[in-house]
């Protein structure tokens, strides 16, 4: 029986996706979904033919979210680890679904004391019924981790040109600061150059030295702080939201249309 329902946390997903350019974040959301699709691995030239446009970027993209152990490699296949896990929990909550249908579709102990005679709109309320599968603890807003533009500067950095150019990293750092070298590289990610050492270097050639804590922000600086705030903005509101749902008396499930 094919999956058609997947649980998904929008909270874990900003958390995990914070810095993430638009490419990295297509290509991520397509290799889920094409994952979850076929509740199986997949393969670099599916997602390359899943999504429109040139396939060098998206190459890319795929090699730096498999060095972040966003994506993981076997051989000539992709996976994600969250992927396996929903798919089994969804296979086994088809699974008792089924089992449920064949004993009759008969109420759970907790939905009887609230049953009327037939049922609702006069069928049991159980039949084929398929809760969410997300935990109550886990539906709790998980805080996002510090941004730490250095370590962004050197995964994104070291993913495009190599192990063997950390000291150059290093040194434009000092001399121009984290977040003009992360500018760098997302333009050098964007341009996908033949070489990337050289467009990155050009690149820095152009940035100021590294400003004082007076300086004010530059507009990408300010782009990265404002999509946080608002990630843990939604966070917070989703919070308070599940704070006020767990003082509302339990809902009685509709049946399930599938």
């Amino acid at each position: 029986m094919k999956i058609r329902r997947i649980d998904f946390s929008p909270d874990e997903w900003l958390a995990g996706t914070v810095g993430m350019t638009a490419v990295e974040l297509g290509v991520y959301w397509q290799a889920c979904a094409l994952i979850y699709s076929r509740d199986a691995p997949i393969t670099d030239d599916l997602l390359i033919r899943a999504i429109a446009g040139d396939p060098r970027p998206i190459k890319n993209a795929i090699a730096r979210l498999v060095a972040w152990d966003k994506l993981q490699r076997s051989g000539s296949e992709l996976t994600q680890k969250r992927c396996t896990s929903e798919l089994e929990v969804s296979r086994n909550r088809i699974a008792s679904a089924s089992e449920n249908g064949r004993k009759g579709g008969r109420p759970s102990s907790k939905i009887k004391d609230i049953e009327k005679p037939g049922g609702f709109c006069g069928q049991k309320l159980t039949i084929n019924h398929q809760p969410s599968t997300i935990k109550e603890e886990d539906s709790e807003a998980t805080p996002l981790p510090p941004i730490d533009p250095t370590k962004e500067v050197f995964d994104r950095g070291v993913a495009m040109l190599g192990k063997a150019r950390r000291a150059l990293l290093g040194k434009f750092c000092k001399q121009h600061g984290d977040v003009a070298v992360l500018e760098a590289l997302v333009a050098t990610e964007a341009a996908n150059p033949v070489d990337p050492v050289s467009y990155f270097i050009a690149c820095m050639s152009r940035a100021p030295p590294a400003r004082n804590g007076h300086d004010k922000d530059s507009p990408v600086t300010t782009l990265y702080k404002g999509a946080y705030r608002a990630a843990e903005a939604i966070i917070e509101r989703e919070r308070r939201e599940a704070d006020r749902l767990a003082d509302l008396p339990p809902a009685i499930p509709l049946l399930d249309r599938g």
